[in-house]
């Protein structure tokens, strides 16, 4: 038998919609690059109703589209006229592809109506109404009749979309998020381009505040680097001022992309570098948590995630981690790359989330992580330059400082006293050796340290990426289980699905622990709130309690209690203390049910003292005096150095430390005395 052809079935729908592109922020966002292709310079995204009466208006004062193009354009799936990628009558790349990318913002509804007035058909206005229970019901797509509608109108070119009726309503986070992706979207840094979307939302209007408050001006370093057609790089660094620091005009040989530009704002967040700035630390903090991180550009619009929150694409926090000196992160800096890609050698994924990693985008990364590198050793470089400065400077300060003295002493000082003043001084010089020597034994042990840190720190970040991967895949999993298999599927394996979910949110809390507390801004000295580090401590530290059946108690004196320090010590004292009162109820005989720790803080005289105790075994098998000791511990996998931190920091912060072996609890108990700031 001949003149057959294949069916498609309506479930495919469901398939390249909701499943391929599950975020309704997402498809939102395809619907708005539409309105940017069709030469747009305005588009309007409203959220309308409440709970289950959800609707979506799209609206734009582009070309709009005839019958043609609604035919053979935008009613078809897999193929788009704008895979040609001819430039539109301003100018603009498509940057449409597939065609797929709207169907996820149309079928989030149960209608979906299109109103459209073709600029080359002034006064006319085509509808077109897409109801999908009717596809639902239907066995294949060609069963489904569709009209298209035409009337008069009075209204310019343009092209409006109403999703009605959408089952998951957007939440406030959904819209926030939404919010960030428009105004994001159409390069915010730059107002050539001639289209900026527009959100009916109360928090679009605080981010777009936010956003428009640029403080480029006040960044430390700006990295200005370009590949050109001819597969080369360059790169300038620029200080504040704008003076060129450092430039090269052979980044690291040949990049196979295509021509590209990357600039990069990195932001010192000190008081102290912000003296002589206009904008204040706080101010630019909060505004690189709305737009930090690198932000990918592909003619002319964002491509996400790039850039997304979390989303460390050139793994600049991973780098800083192994080397964390003079490198940014997506916390302290704010870049965009621009890639305009006429010849279309970047393409993007169906689901519209990155890009194919094809060579061109590897190279492409390559460059922009070569010139992050490029602009790490240079300012690597300086910094070493003005430390062996330094150190040269202060040898000699300290010989001239001898010679001084002991010309002093020959010169001013009787001779019967000079061999008794000389004699002191001699002394006074081999009490500063041992002391230095001590030092030294104290800079080799926290290297050592360091070393161990910054290596968790790095698999902390990889373990992040394939925890998070297994939470969308049970997500997933569960919403096509359940829709596929109904009743039985929840019953059966609903419950196992939960516990793979909660699993990988435990890896991931576990991952974020060592990131959490290597930030660098945390080691700057400052007036500190304890109850706020102990506040963020036990919330970093929740799953770790939870996992371990332990229950925290806290008892707070009813008044601030600030110290001067740094959070990273008062951290490195709460943390350890913590860690090590978890690890008491993992040995043999401890109790298994009523694990308690308590927290509280009081003040005495001018002094803050902190007390941790637990009810737990306490402090057995090792002398209480040497469990301050480098290496001395009783737990089988434990390293000996967290109690000799906790001593050394709270020395350090000019404080004491002191144990209890067996508590009011029964347990262990820590006190911790600080004297209180200002």
């Amino acid at each position: 038998m001949s003149g057959l052809h294949m069916k498609v079935s309506t479930g495919i729908l469901a398939r390249l919609g909701e499943e391929l592109t599950p975020d309704p922020d997402q498809g939102i966002m395809e619907l708005v690059r539409n309105a940017y292709d069709a030469d747009a310079t305005e588009c309007r995204i409203e959220i309308l109703g409440e709970q289950g009466k959800t609707s979506v208006i799209i609206s734009d004062n582009g070309v709009g589209m005839d019958v043609s193009g609604i035919d053979l354009g935008w009613l078809v799936l897999g193929k788009s006229k704008k895979a040609e990628h001819r430039l539109t009558p301003k100018g603009r790349v498509a940057v449409g592809d597939k065609g797929l990318g709207r169907l996820a913002a149309l079928r989030m509804g149960k209608e979906a109506l299109l109103v459209t007035r073709p600029a080359n058909q002034p006064g006319t206005q085509y509808e077109i109404m897409l109801d999908w229970p009717k596809f639902d019901a239907a066995d294949f797509l060609e069963d489904v009749d569709l009209d298209i509608q035409s009337s008069k109108t009075t209204k310019g070119p343009g092209t409006e979309i109403f999703v009605t009726e959408i089952g998951n309503s957007l939440s406030r986070k959904d819209i926030e998020r939404l919010a960030r992706h428009i105004l994001l979207m159409a390069d915010p840094f730059d107002d050539s381009l001639g289209f900026r979307p527009t959100l009916i939302a109360p928090a679009f209007t605080d981010l777009e505040k936010k956003v428009q408050n640029a403080y480029f001006d006040d960044a430390e370093y700006h990295l200005v680097a370009s590949l050109n057609d001819k597969f080369l790089a360059s790169a300038s660094v620029l200080d504040w001022k704008g003076n060129i620091v450092w430039h090269t005009d052979n980044l690291g040989g040949e990049y196979k992309a295509p021509p590209t530009s990357f600039d990069l704002w990195v932001f010192l967040l000190r008081a102290k570098t912000f003296s002589t700035r206009n904008a204040t630390v706080s101010e630019a903090r909060e505004w690189l948590k709305v737009v930090g991180g690198v932000h990918l550009y592909h003619r002319q619009l964002r491509v996400r995630p790039y850039g997304d929150a979390g989303h460390d694409w050139l793994e600049m926090n991973l780098s800083r981690a192994k080397s964390p000196e003079e490198r940014p992160s997506t916390n302290t800096s704010i870049g965009r790359i621009v890639v305009k890609d006429l010849d279309s050698v970047l393409m993007q994924k169906t689901d519209r989330m990155g890009f194919v990693e094809n060579e061109a985008f590897h190279e492409l990364k390559r460059f922009a992580k070569d010139s992050l590198d490029w602009m790490a050793r240079m300012r690597l470089k300086d910094a070493e330059t003005r430390r062996e400065t330094d150190k040269q400077n202060a040898n000699k300060e300290v010989t001239k400082g001898k010679d001084r003295i002991t010309e002093f002493i020959d010169k001013e000082v009787a001779s019967d006293k000079q061999e008794v003043l000389k004699q002191a001084f001699e002394q006074f010089e081999k009490a500063l050796e041992r002391q230095t020597k001590t030092l030294r034994e104290d800079l080799q042990l926290y290297r050592s340290l360091a070393t161990a840190g910054t290596t968790s720190a790095v698999f902390a970040h990889e373990a992040t990426k394939p925890a998070t991967q297994i939470e969308k895949l049970s997500s997933l999993i569960r919403r096509r289980g359940t829709k596929e298999f109904g009743e039985p599927f929840v019953r059966i394996l609903s419950p196992p699905l939960e516990l793979i979910s909660k699993s990988a949110q435990s890896l991931r809390s576990f991952a974020s622990l060592p990131l959490f507390l290597l930030k660098r801004e945390k080691r700057r000295a400052e007036i500190v709130d304890i109850h706020k580090i102990l506040s963020d401590i036990l919330t970093l530290f929740g799953t770790f309690l939870s996992d371990s059946k332990v229950v925290i108690e806290t008892d707070f004196v009813d008044e601030t209690a600030k110290i001067r320090g740094s959070v990273a010590l008062a951290e490195a004292i709460f943390a350890n203390i913590i860690t090590n009162a978890i690890n008491a109820f993992k040995v043999n005989g401890a109790r298994v049910r009523g694990r308690k720790i308590l927290i509280t803080t009081s003040k005495s005289g001018p002094r803050l003292v902190v007390r941790f105790l637990d009810n737990g075994l306490g402090i057995r098998d090792i002398d209480i005096a040497e469990i301050w000791l480098p290496g001395r511990t009783t737990f089988s996998d434990g390293t000996g150095f967290g109690l000799t931190i906790v001593r050394d920091a709270a020395q350090d912060l000019g404080g004491k430390v002191h144990a209890i072996a067996c508590g009011e609890l029964g347990g262990a108990e820590f006190i911790v005395e600080f004297p209180l700031g200002e």
